[in-house]
């Protein structure tokens, strides 16, 4: 039961930065619409979809609290400056994508100020939480200032990764530019060398975590030489497949860390098993969470499908 509920917080996170990178790096195709040749894709996905993004966030940290209530006393407070960073950030970035994308009006400053806003959103984010979840380390701790930078990098490159290679196979142009192709390629080397960079920052300042990783690891290896092979081989083809092998290469490096940390919720100070709630509270919860997301689910999967194709019916 213990392993169902973290389960259902990681995934819950999986989802939540998949579609946040994916928001945040649509910003980049604002700033620079000739990408894609046209914002009409950024536009179709981010006006309906972009609000629904943060219900996978506040489903985690709901869970999180009820599931594991015994671990909240210590995140709450260690976390205080970090969530309110993320916070004034976000806050930066909503004011921004209610002047683009509502305003009659919006000029490149504030083109720029979304731009910075947004990538800067799931930098703070996993850089300012990430480390005390997986070692314990606050910035008053030395090995803080390593996983932050290494957390940092990899946000920045999962945003940049993520989101070129979903506008991309939404716009599907029929003559890619060479400036898409380029940034197809350097979005693809900039994940793995930030990967690269992660892992070894993992192994010196989480160790626990490379117990469990190896597998991941492997697989992590495989699709990266299958998509480098791609990318190379066919130029500004495929674009579908290159999706699918981005999701698979966020996902690999995501749940091989999410769940080489398990048992441990905080490394070393709780685990899921002294933290978990009761278990007649822990069955009733997990039992309507499987019934919510019958009717969830297919609801925001034709959300995001009607949002992806509302653009190629008036192409």
């Amino acid at each position: 039961m213990e392993y169902c509920a973290a389960s259902l917080v990681v995934v819950s996170l999986f989802v939540y930065a998949v579609l946040f990178c994916i928001e945040c790096g649509a910003t980049l195709f604002m700033a620079e619409p000739e990408l894609l040749g046209s914002e009409s894709a950024v536009r179709s996905y981010i006006n309906p979809a972009w609000e629904t993004t943060n219900v996978f966030l506040v489903t985690a940290f709901i869970s999180l609290i009820a599931f594991f209530p015994g671990a909240f006393p210590l995140w709450s407070r260690a976390l205080i400056v970090p969530f309110l960073v993320f916070l004034v950030v976000m806050g930066a970035r909503i004011i921004g994508m209610l002047r683009i994308f509502y305003a009659a009006k919006s000029g490149r400053v504030m083109r720029l100020f979304l731009f910075i806003s947004s990538f800067a959103a799931p930098v703070v984010f996993a850089a300012g939480i990430m480390p005390f979840f997986l070692a314990g380390a606050t910035p008053a701790d030395g090995s803080w200032w390593l996983l932050a930078p290494g957390f940092a990098m990899i946000a920045f490159a999962s945003t940049v990764f993520l989101s070129s290679s979903f506008f991309a196979y939404a716009e599907r142009p029929s003559h890619p530019s060479a400036r898409l192709n380029f940034l197809l390629r350097f979005a693809l080397i900039f994940f793995l060398s930030a990967a690269f960079v992660l892992v070894f920052v993992l192994e010196n300042a989480a160790p626990h975590i490379m117990a469990g990783i190896s597998t991941a690891l492997t697989a992590f290896g495989l699709l990266a030489v299958i998509d480098l092979v791609i990318s190379l081989a066919r130029n500004g083809r495929y674009f579908g497949l290159r999706l699918l092998l981005a999701l698979a290469l966020f996902a690999t490096l995501f749940f091989g860390i999410a769940f080489s940390q398990l048992p441990y919720l905080i490394y070393p100070a709780a685990t899921i098993f002294t933290a978990f709630t009761d278990p007649a509270s822990a069955g009733i919860m997990l039992g309507a969470a499987a019934v919510a997301a019958v009717f969830l689910v297919p609801a925001l999967a034709l959300l995001y499908y009607l949002s992806l194709h509302k653009k190629r019916e008036y192409k």
